[in-house]
């Protein structure tokens, strides 16, 4: 009796496997098989019958990057079950289908479908979902902000203040693998995990350590705008993107002088906006070539790279001179005209002037702005001073300081 026993549970085993074979074949044929494209069957769990109108998503499987990944097609499966997808191009794919029966959910994946031109992936049963818990633990008081994923779907979830974390709704299935993020830490990965239907999945603590300290980036698209009137070279750039960053340096080299080295002109202090105004009097009436470049410096003191050049020329036409009163003159009257050599613009352009006279040793009272002759008349000054005056030449494109003259008024 016992033989006999034995022999019918075989038979019963073999049946039903026939039975599976069976089905799938009935299926193809009922249904015809694709010439191309990525295809299977879903059966529900509870009375293995084809499901119908299952929302299926094909994710591109990722696990060398082991990054969170968007759907790259969807379907829905038809009355025997079967979904397809007719254009997918060949790779490694992940894919995912939902669905609800009398008010349950049902899921179901697959991980890593080999697919080239035309791939049968099988029947999938759809299960209720469970769910995956953790904790993450680093090196701050507060463990928010880690994403928890697993590569190559849609399944995610933030840790809390605690470190906790729970994927809900993941299809029952094994193999599974946990991809742990922070920006500024090494990413964590676990594997080998199984999620049941309807329970929740406990992962070991995951512990995430810092990433190697490395030199900040250097900052791009540095700009130089000369400003001929105030001899102003506003430079400006790009903000770095990180956290570490403390500030910037600023370097200037004659780009004339090709074995030149850059020099740093922004000072002892860090630069903390993306703004540097390098101000430059100029004495001579060459053209000059000014060279630009910025690092970023972290809170450790650590310097990028220079960032890539930039070139500003500065044209400067001659310099007013010949003043009158002549330069350090005396007894002058307190009512007088103040006159130059006139400047010649090396564009060809009308030159005008703008005079600064004062007591101070550096004028910055203006007291004629902008005036296309080479004299201007002042009264008023008071008797027995010292005055200081200077012209600015400028022809609409350049600009020249000249030097600085004096002279002293009578008793």
């Amino acid at each position: 009796m016992k033989k006999i026993f034995v022999v019918l549970l075989l038979f019963l085993g073999l049946w039903s496997d026939c039975t599976k074979t069976v089905a799938g074949t009935e299926i193809e044929t009922q249904t015809g098989k694709p010439t191309a494209g990525l295809y299977g069957y879903l059966i529900s769990d509870e009375d293995k019958r084809p499901v119908s109108r299952a929302n299926v998503w094909l994710y591109v499987a990722d696990t060398a990057k082991s990054s969170l990944s968007g759907a790259v097609d969807s379907t829905i499966s038809d009355s025997s079950g079967r979904y397809l997808f007719d254009s997918v191009a060949a790779g490694s794919y992940n894919l995912e289908a939902r669905t609800i029966v009398a008010d349950d959910t049902l899921r179901a994946i697959h991980l890593n479908i080999v697919h080239d031109s035309l791939t049968y992936v099988g029947v999938d049963t759809m299960y209720k979902p469970g769910a995956i818990q953790g904790l993450v633990t680093f090196d701050q008081p507060n463990k928010m902000g880690v994403i928890a994923y697993i590569p190559g779907t849609s399944y995610a979830a933030y840790t809390d203040q605690s470190g906790t974390f729970v994927i809900s709704n993941v299809p029952a299935g094994t193999g599974y693998k946990i991809a742990y993020e922070r920006f500024g830490y090494i990413t964590g990965l676990d594997s080998g995990v199984e999620v049941k239907p309807g329970r929740t999945t406990v992962v070991p603590t995951k512990t995430l350590y810092r990433q190697a300290a490395a030199a900040p980036l250097y900052p791009v698209g540095v700009r130089a705008i000369y400003d001929s009137v105030s001899g102003v070279i506003t430079v400006t750039w790009s903000p770095v993107a990180n956290d570490s960053v403390a500030g910037y340096v600023v370097y200037r080299k004659n780009a004339l002088l090709s074995a030149s080295d850059p020099v740093k002109i922004s000072g002892d202090m860090l630069v903390i906006d993306t703004l540097y105004r390098d101000t430059i009097r100029f004495t001579d009436t060459a053209t000059l070539v000014y060279q630009y470049q910025v690092k970023t410096q972290n809170a450790k003191n650590e310097r990028s790279e220079f960032s890539d050049p930039f070139n500003v020329t500065v044209r400067m036409p001659n310099k007013p001179a010949l003043p009158s009163p002549a330069d350090g003159a005396i007894n002058q009257p307190v009512s007088l005209s103040l006159s130059w050599t006139p400047v010649k613009s090396p564009a060809g352009g009308q030159m005008r002037y703008s005079v600064f006279l004062d007591t101070t040793m550096y004028p910055i009272t203006l007291i004629s702005y902008s005036i296309d002759s080479i004299r201007t008349n002042v009264s008023g000054l008071l008797h027995g001073a010292t005055y200081r005056w200077y012209v600015v030449a400028y022809d609409g494109t350049d600009a020249v300081i000249g030097p600085v003259w004096s002279f002293k008024t009578q008793p």
